[in-house]
């Protein structure tokens, strides 16, 4: 499958990286015991339809095709299941490193083996292309399955410290143990990745873990689940070690007070709040990773050749439901003409329709009901208070409610002279517009002239909460580390555009 964004390379590139993963894993597990399990059959006994108001109704959100409704867990439900995991996380403890690396080398001989069809109901549950999916679900989830069992093991090891000078006649290292159970709330963008993400972590850690799914991907976790029971049958582990909870609001949150050891919540700012209060009573321990709007910050000798590509990627991919998607576009003075247009030919191009249907497509559906008719009121709200339309359709236009034309739009104007000096203001329309609130999904891509400035396109500061992931194309490293400083975000993506050289800076600004 080709994505039409001017990446012509993207299918082949994943096409060569997941075989020579493939030949890999061949070669190295031909010991390794094969599932059994086929994804689309796993949960077809569904029923058709809901025999209370405890029940999920799951369905594809681009056809609205439904595959019947699931049990909606209650608090008492979800409490037992940790208490269960607990028992399990106790036994597990004491596995070895080789028993837990078998365990992992299994999901990847899985993963690998059954790539086509994990992107398949990955695509069916959340709306993404294919393509997205081979990327997001597989590649991604094999590569960190791989750096745990190669790499794992050696940075679990006992650590030696200096005692320091009033203690030189002791000895000091750092060990580390199993916390018990993990407990983690992820969301419905990546179905797949997002349950063995922390799911291979923990258990690689000797942890036992709980995952409460989105809603709105509670079809395909249900398929995952048969795959993670079949896995653990395999390794010879406890078969509560790794529990899917399905359910609403009430199933979240008494994960979050029932009981687990440390808890990982992956969504808004706004709900990341309310775990991280409700786990203070605890004194549980929380890892939080919080949505913001990413800024794209195209500097003044970037090639905008390759970087139009990049930047319509960022934007586009599954319909911008991406935690790390590009969000704001900032583009130098000399560029800016020239970048709306190379993006505004390109965007026209796209071509949109169900994710896992006949017709190959570069953008599917948006997940959510409601969310393809939100942007459009984004958008509206930017064009009534001054932003342009460089393309789009609008949503009262597209087939279903999770087809949205409105994803596809892309504003163009300038920066808003209005704006408070510690804000960076969304680009291409007025700081005022909802469109740049944090935590917004699916949002069109807008561009924006920056003010002068030392480093062009970087003048000030994401406001908290905006900055999840920028990205700054230009020819010099020393000129995005620069820019780095001035947005003050978490991490940081450059590229190297002569070198075609990608490098990731993890690392904070001042103050931070």
């Amino acid at each position: 499958m080709e994505l039409d964004l001017g990446l012509p390379w993207v299918a082949p590139l994943v096409s060569v990286v997941l075989a020579i993963t493939f030949l890999g894993v061949w070669r190295r597990g031909r010991d390794i015991p094969a599932l059994d399990v086929r994804l689309e059959d796993a949960v077809r006994d569904l029923p058709r339809k809901a025999s209370s108001s405890h029940q999920i109704r799951c369905y594809d959100p681009a056809t609205l095709e439904e595959f019947g409704y699931a049990h909606a867990m209650s608090a008492a439900e979800v409490r037992d299941i940790i208490a269960k995991t607990r028992l399990a996380s106790k036994d597990w403890k004491k596995s070895s490193f080789a028993q837990r690396r078998m365990l992992l080398k299994i999901l990847l001989k899985f993963t690998v083996e059954n790539q086509a069809d994990i992107c398949r109901v990955s695509a069916l549950d959340s709306g993404k292309p294919l393509v997205d999916a081979s990327f997001g679900e597989v590649l991604g989830t094999c590569e960190k399955i791989w750096w745990l069992v190669a790499e794992g093991e050696r940075y679990l090891r006992p650590e030696r410290r200096s005692s320091g000078y009033m203690m030189f006649y002791k000895k000091a290292r750092v060990e580390y143990h199993p916390v018990g159970v993990v407990g983690t709330i992820v969301p419905w963008n990546y179905p797949f990745h997002n349950i063995l993400n922390p799911l291979t972590a923990a258990v690689f850690a000797g942890n036992g873990i709980v995952i409460k799914v989105s809603e709105h991907a509670t079809w395909s976790a249900l398929v995952y689940q048969r795959v993670i029971d079949a896995a653990l049958a395999a390794a010879g582990a406890p078969p509560d070690l790794v529990r899917i909870v399905t359910g609403f609001g009430e199933a979240g949150g008494a994960l979050v007070t029932g009981g687990v050891d440390k808890l990982i919540f992956v969504g808004s700012t706004a709900i990341g709040h309310k775990v991280l209060e409700a786990a203070a009573t605890t004194l549980t321990p929380v890892v939080l990773e919080l949505g913001g709007k990413d800024a794209f910050i195209v500097l003044e000798d970037a090639d905008l050749a390759t970087v139009t590509a990049t930047a319509l990627r960022g934007a586009f991919q599954s319909c911008g439901q991406n935690c790390a998607g590009a969000e704001r576009f900032i583009v130098a003075e000399r560029l800016f003409e020239e970048f709306v247009q190379r993006c505004v030919a390109v965007a026209g191009k796209l071509r949109q329709g169900p994710a896992a249907g006949e017709d190959v497509v570069d953008c599917g559906s948006m997940c959510m009901p409601g969310q393809a008719e939100k942007v459009q009121e984004l958008v509206d709200d930017a064009v009534a208070q001054g932003a342009k339309v460089g393309f789009g359709v609008p949503c009262s236009l597209c087939a279903g409610q999770a087809l949205s034309g409105a994803g596809l739009a892309v504003l163009r104007g300038g920066w808003d002279p209005g704006a408070a000096p510690s804000c960076m203001p969304l680009p291409s329309i007025p700081s005022r517009t909802r469109v740049v609130w944090p935590g917004v999904a699916s949002t069109p891509a807008g561009f924006a002239r920056p003010p002068p400035s030392p480093t062009p396109g970087v003048d000030r500061r994401a406001p908290a909460g905006h900055g999840e992931g920028p990205l700054l194309p230009a020819d010099h490293h020393h000129r995005c580390r620069t820019g780095h400083a001035y947005l003050g975000g978490g991490g940081l993506w450059t590229r190297h555009v002569r070198g075609d050289l990608q490098e990731r800076c993890r690392g904070r600004g001042p103050g931070q």
